[in-house]
């Protein structure tokens, strides 16, 4: 029974049946005790140690459905092993020279393939384990943005090598709490407040603010801060010191988008205060061309009617032609006004009917004179 079973399940795990071929184990270590224990009168016999490593084969390579019938059919073979016990009876009479040899080959076998089985799984967790430590390593050592881990406690676990450039110091000087004493003054509550909501409250933030980066090349001491976006995200996994969570940080120099950003503003700034000198420019020139040219609006219009005496055909047609320019100009200045109501959106379109000769035929006076000469 050991044989074909053992066949049957190689075949099965040849044919990356997995489920089957482990569901096959089970069942074959549980056959094999169901026929000893009813062929040993005795309770406690080898049947049941042999049944016995069905459910704990179970556990370590089947899926749930299977691991509670072996914990049945466990069951049932203790209880079949207690009644045949407390009756000495054996349903299958077998001579002590055949148990004897079969139960010593059985016992062995099946804890073989239990410990077997165990010890491929934990080297397999080994494994796993190494390479994921492996790839986690070569992430943190690689990747742009600089990476601190900190314990419960606050100190610093590990920093990645980014964060020496973005630092501009070794990595060993970033031990104990060197990140917080580099935030500027005025950003360290802040920076306080985050790694606390992270380290015991269990929430990942994300904030920016100043941190100062030395130069060791430099000719001067004095400090350069930059702005830095910092991610803190508790390793939930890993409690420290009662609710205290460790912490994985982020930090990512951002130092060229703010300044793109305060750049954008003083832009957006100058740029307002210039429309606002354009229509304070646009209003008082408009106010300026305006007296003037009421005058000369008004007074063309007096000597056309013959207020300051009878003018000649000749000086009345050049009187009207300046009544005409000078009430043309008012209209452009007025137009001028009209662009700071424009701009805050108060100006309003009315819509009348004219005659079309009221337009054309001012422009065909004011350029007649021109056309002459030029044929």
């Amino acid at each position: 029974m050991g044989l074909a079973g053992g066949m049957l399940t190689l075949s099965l795990h040849q044919r990356q049946l997995f489920d089957e071929a482990a569901a096959g184990q089970v069942v074959t270590i549980m056959a094999m005790g169901l026929l000893l224990t009813p062929a040993d009168p005795r309770f406690g016999d080898v049947g049941m140690g042999v049944a016995s490593m069905g459910p704990i084969l179970a556990s370590l390579v089947a899926r749930r459905p299977l691991r509670c019938r072996a914990r049945w059919l466990l069951a049932a073979i203790v209880g079949l092993g207690a009644i045949a016990s407390l009756f000495g009876i054996s349903p299958i009479p077998v001579s002590n020279a055949v148990l004897a040899p079969t139960s010593v080959l059985a016992f062995p076998g099946c804890v073989g393939i239990v410990g077997h089985t165990a010890n491929r799984i934990n080297a397999a967790y080994e494994v796993y384990d190494k390479a994921q430590v492996t790839a986690y390593r070569h992430l943190i050592e690689h990747v742009q943005d600089a990476v601190i881990r900190f314990s419960s406690t606050g100190e610093v676990l590990l920093a990645s090598r980014s964060s020496e450039e973005l630092f501009g110091c070794r990595r060993y000087e970033l031990t104990g709490t060197g990140p917080g004493e580099r935030v500027h003054v005025l950003d360290r509550p802040a920076y306080l407040s985050a790694f606390a909501d992270a380290n015991l409250a269990g929430r990942t933030r994300m904030i920016e603010l100043r941190m100062r980066r030395d130069d060791p090349a430099g000719a001067t001491k004095l400090p350069r801060f930059i702005w830095v976006e910092i991610s803190f995200s508790p390793v939930l996994r890993s409690k420290g010191d009662g609710s205290r969570f460790e912490v994985v940080a982020l930090y990512r120099d951002v130092t060229g988008r703010k300044d793109g950003e305060v750049a954008m503003v003083e832009a957006r700034r100058v740029a307002e205060e210039s429309s606002d000198a354009k229509s304070r420019f646009l209003a008082t020139i408009g106010h300026e061309l305006r007296t003037p040219l009421n005058a000369v609006v008004g007074f063309s219009e007096m000597m056309t009617s013959g207020i300051g005496g009878e003018l000649s055909p000749t000086h009345r047609e050049y009187a009207g032609l300046i009544h005409q320019s000078g009430k043309h100009l008012l209209e452009v200045v007025r137009m001028l006004l009209d662009m700071s109501k424009i701009e805050a959106g108060k100006f309003e379109l009315q819509a009348e009917p004219f005659h079309v000769e009221g337009l054309i035929e001012p422009c065909f006076s004011m350029v007649e004179q021109l056309a002459k000469e030029r044929r």
